[in-house]
């Protein structure tokens, strides 16, 4: 193998690895695991087909306008606008919940893009260049990619959803604001007769990082909302009770929560119990989902899609026996409880506070 192939194939590697794994933690995000695994591999394959298109789009701009016009000003709404086409489709499908979904489709479908855009740039460099300038794109470009595509999804999201005039303010602001950041991106990275190669590259790895954070904030801010929804969707006319609507909210806490049924009944048990969880959690998003639907066949699909849920929770309940779903109810505290200030409080304790919670939460159900 020659010399040069070694920091190459690492370089391609970084390129594509690095944006996977940003996507991959920008999923685990997801508290209530709503988006779907083949939308995700659909937008990442989009991405990845939309560069070829983006880059034709540009290639032709170049013949009629100056290099940097088309950088600053052609390229970032050309590939925005590109871009974006997979998730107009997507927002459309009953799959699509709430906005929290294109954030992360839209990160999927900006890394897609981002991946093959990193390829070209390092087949255009330097073997001894490439892994530095891979390192350098997957902390900037990458992410600045991901986070203007997640801009545009959050906006569809907002605009399937809403039921005001806001709602198209939202999709303009989306979008306004997906181009700002490329367009700033583009030009800050352009500027080299103004700013040092030093400057232009930490202040572009600066803005693909403060941009990831902005979207995992939209998606904390969306799993925030999303508790309300459950609170409305989630009742004892459904088959839930108030404590597992309380339980349901607060998934991030699961492993907590399961332990004692755990404890009693063992880890299978305890895993089954954590499915129904996740179960009603997708069918509280579907429900309201379907009510928020405009009357045709989307919504019809989406209370289709909520009562084949429903009938799911029904057998899960059944398998899990009614012994143990009691149980269930009687550890876990109801959401106007005071316990679970308590239990959140324990949660970030020592071992030894929540041991103590659990002989709490253990008494209870005596």
């Amino acid at each position: 193998m020659p010399t040069g192939a070694v920091p190459t194939i690492a370089a391609a590697v970084v390129s594509v690895l690095i944006p996977l794994l940003f996507l991959y933690v920008v999923r685990r995000l997801d508290l209530y695991a709503s988006t779907d695994r083949r939308a995700v591999v659909l937008c990442i394959g989009w991405g990845c087909a939309s560069f070829g298109i983006a880059l034709a789009i540009n290639g032709a701009a170049l013949g009629a306008l100056a290099r940097a016009v088309v950088i600053v000003g052609v390229a970032p709404v050309a590939e925005e606008l590109v871009k974006a086409l997979v998730l107009v489709d997507q927002v459309r499908r009953p799959s699509f919940t709430y906005f929290v979904d294109g954030a992360i489709l839209g990160f999927a479908t900006g890394t897609g893009f981002a991946m093959i855009e990193n390829l070209v740039y390092l087949l255009g460099a330097p073997a001894a260049d490439g892994l530095g300038m891979s390192i350098n794109r997957v902390f900037g470009a990458s992410l600045m990619h991901g986070t203007a595509c997640a801009l545009v999804g959050v906006a569809l999201g907002r605009w399937r959803f809403g039921r005001d005039a806001r709602r198209a303010a939202a999709l303009a602001g989306g979008l306004a604001a997906a181009m700002a950041l490329h367009v700033t991106f583009n030009g800050w990275t352009a500027a080299v007769d103004l700013l040092s190669p030093a400057v232009r590259v930490y202040g572009a790895i600066g803005l693909g990082l403060c941009g990831v954070a902005a979207v995992a904030a939209m998606i904390v801010q969306g799993l925030h909302e999303e508790r309300s929804w459950l609170r409305q969707a989630l009742a004892p006319d459904v088959g839930v009770t108030e404590a597992e609507a309380g339980a349901v909210q607060r998934l991030r806490q699961v492993r907590t929560l399961l332990a004692p049924v755990e404890a009693h009944f063992g880890s299978a048990r305890a895993a089954e119990v954590g499915d129904l969880l996740r179960l009603q959690a997708r069918f509280g998003l579907k429900r309201q989902a379907a009510a928020l639907a405009s009357a045709g066949a989307l919504k019809a699909r989406l209370e289709d899609d909520a009562a084949a849920l429903r009938r799911a929770m029904d057998e899960a309940q059944r398998s899990i026996g009614v012994y143990v779903m009691a149980y269930v109810r009687a550890v876990w505290p109801t959401e106007d409880d005071t316990l679970w200030a308590r239990l959140d409080d324990a949660v970030a304790a020592t071992d030894g506070g929540t041991d103590n919670l659990w002989d709490t939460l253990d008494e209870r159900a005596r």
